[in-house]
């Protein structure tokens, strides 16, 4: 055998098509292995620019014939007679033309993967005429024959016997093969000794992820332009995103396919006139940023529907996220030590503010179908849209978010940092922003020289100044943290505090107002009441009612309504608290462990068996086990 490349190469994409056409063009007596990790590309790049290549490419003992090329997966195949039973079958699409017949050569070595077919039809018409002497035969010296997935054989059929079978190929019947492989999953023992006496030349496969990224939008989205010239403009932010954790082409196709549904659906539900398409330039690239994120987080196994890792708990911002002055935190952690969500944030967003998107997500890890109008309502909360505007302050404040803020010069940052400060004075922020609107100002060496001191009490004075005009966030002291390693954490957990009283009042005044309504609801109409609290695009879904509610006239409610009312709330608790329930109604624990004292009380008077003490124990159960979510 003669070894034209005895050393592994590390070539580029055209070097790889050089390297494969001189094979092509030469007299061989061996095959071709290109390697390279799983999901890397390998096939991919066969089956779009290679076997093309090949298709053009005169054989080298024929001038009047072209290669034909075909690929056989080797996984899970447990004998020589599997293979070539797959090889007839790759081959029969070119023989269902009726001016091409089947080479003898062919039809003798294929003969025992041939018999192991059953109901041959046009197989037999085929085979039948296997010794017609024409010239329109095809011989095995004008195939070019691709095994993929080499490593991933049963464990039924050996190396040996495998590495025997394309030896036969390659100096008995002069075909061309090519193998893709990769070689580091290959079991060690007799592999190298037995790959030397058919393998002549082994090729890394150096991905180029931009080509191959062109190729994969061209091919998969060709009949859908807008989305094609949307990809195109965002290349090198999506492939910049996404190498930071993976170079998988078949985790960037899932990506795309899933995203090309999220931007359609925006696209086309998303009014001319609203004011997020004025937007578009931030829109897009956020959503595009998480989607990549969240699919590769997904397709790697570190989260699903159900096992999220805590990254929703980012709902508002987390501080430590937007520590960008090269200060390092008091204990490094390892990669080890870190969680799951630590190492999402520090990945993608330590250079940004993070907003986690449920419609996203849920859409993702397939626990939803995509619901555009949710999309919608979590970009307008994050934009701070208000009645289709954004009100002046917080376009301020918006345009010293991250990563916008780059696109300032210091004197345009100095001049909207003060105009923030004065809408803050005025109280026109919501206290969620209070402790962002003190990092704001102090970043980047407090360009401003404020007085820490000072600027912590004018901040929490515009507090005060605004509480007319502010609206209660759901678990707003979870939400907002502050990391004792951040800078000035004496300040910033003053402020915390002021804006946590304040939403608490809020609180009150909402149990006094907004949910007397609701409370009323299920005595009148306990289908209404059931579905605002159970459906996802209804705010009360979020909101923590039950936290308000009389325990004592729930339960007398409870306890008179009739067997089928009783049955339908039962089902309203199993609903409202899945096994992963939001975090925002955590604080309706209190309602659910008094409601389920009376009713296990109850449960003592009743008899054992019967439909009235099946519905109150199994009350007790879903109390039991929401109970036991919220608190996880």
């Amino acid at each position: 055998m003669v070894n034209v490349f005895q050393d592994k190469t590390s070539p580029n994409m055209k070097q790889l098509d050089d390297i494969i056409n001189y094979y092509l063009k030469t007299d061989s007596n061996y095959a071709v292995m290109i390697t390279g990790d799983w999901g890397i590309g390998k096939t991919y790049y066969y089956k779009n620019v290679l076997a093309k290549q090949i298709k053009e490419t005169i054989t080298f003992q024929n001038a009047r014939k072209k290669y034909k090329p075909i690929i056989v997966s080797l996984f899970g195949l447990s004998s020589i007679e599997e293979i070539q039973t797959e090889i007839f079958l790759s081959l029969f699409p070119l023989l269902k033309n009726k001016t091409i017949k089947l080479g003898a050569s062919i039809g003798k070595s294929l003969v025992k993967g041939i018999l192991k077919l059953k109901g041959l039809g046009e197989y037999g018409e085929i085979i039948s005429q296997t010794e017609t002497n024409t010239n329109d035969w095809i011989n095995f010296n004008e195939i070019v024959l691709c095994f993929d997935d080499f490593e991933r054989l049963s464990n039924k059929l050996s190396i040996e016997e495998l590495i025997g079978f394309i030896n036969s190929l390659v100096e008995n019947e002069s075909i061309k093969v090519i193998v893709l492989a990769n070689e580091d999953k290959i079991p060690k023992e007799n592999y190298h000794a037995l790959k030397e006496k058919v393998i002549g030349n082994t090729i890394e496969f150096i991905q180029d992820i931009s080509q191959t990224y062109d190729s994969l939008i061209q091919i998969k989205f060709s009949g859908f332009s807008e989305y094609r010239k949307f990809l195109e403009l965002h290349k090198n932010l999506t492939l910049e995103i996404f190498g930071r954790a993976s170079n998988n082409i078949r985790i960037l196709s899932f990506i795309l396919d899933y995203f090309h549904t999220i931007y359609s659906g925006y696209i086309t539900s998303l009014p001319q006139n609203d004011i997020l398409r004025e937007y578009e330039s931030e829109v897009f690239p956020r959503i595009l940023k998480f989607t990549i994120a969240v699919g590769c987080l997904y397709k790697l196994g570190s989260i699903s529907f159900k096992r999220r890792e805590n990254i929703e708990e980012f709902a508002f911002f987390d501080l430590d996220d937007l520590i960008l002055d090269g200060r390092t935190p008091k204990k490094i952690k390892t990669d080890d030590e870190k969680t799951i969500r630590e190492k999402f944030i520090e990945k993608y967003y330590k250079d940004d503010l993070y907003k986690f998107f449920s419609s996203i997500y849920d859409f993702i890890t397939g626990g939803a179908t995509f619901d555009s109008n949710t999309l919608i309502s979590e970009l307008k909360s994050h934009f701070h849209i208000q009645e289709n505007a954004i009100p002046i302050a917080y376009e301020t404040y918006n345009k010293l978010g991250y990563p916008v803020v780059f696109a300032l010069k210091d004197s345009e940052y100095i001049a909207l940092t003060r105009q923030m400060l004065g809408f803050a004075d005025d109280g026109n922020y919501d206290p969620q922003n209070a402790v962002t609107i003190f990092y704001f100002a102090t970043r980047f060496g407090n360009p401003l020289n404020l007085n820490l001191e000072k600027l912590e009490r004018r901040i929490i004075k515009g507090l005060y100044k605004g509480v007319d005009s502010y609206k209660y966030v759901a678990s707003l002291d979870m939400h907002l943290r502050i990391d004792d390693a951040s800078e000035h954490p004496e300040h910033l957990k003053k402020i915390r505090a002021v804006a946590i009283e304040i939403n608490n009042s809020l609180m009150q005044e909402i149990t006094n107002e907004k949910y007397r309504g609701i409370e009323e609801l299920y005595k009148n109409d306990i289908d209404q009441f059931i579905g605002k609290l159970i459906d996802k695009k209804d705010n009360y879904y979020y909101e923590p009612v039950l936290e308000s509610f009389s325990i004592r006239k729930f339960y007398s409610f409870f306890l008179n309504a009739s067997g089928e009312i009783k049955w339908k709330i039962n089902g309203l608790f199993k609903h409202r608290y899945p096994e992963h329930p939001y975090s925002g109604l955590k604080t309706e624990v209190h309602f659910l462990e008094g409601l389920l004292q009376r009713i296990d009380k109850k449960i003592e008077s009743l008899p054992s068996k019967g439909l009235n003490s099946f519905v109150f124990n199994d009350f007790s159960k879903i109390l039991k086990q929401s109970i036991e979510r919220l608190k996880s």
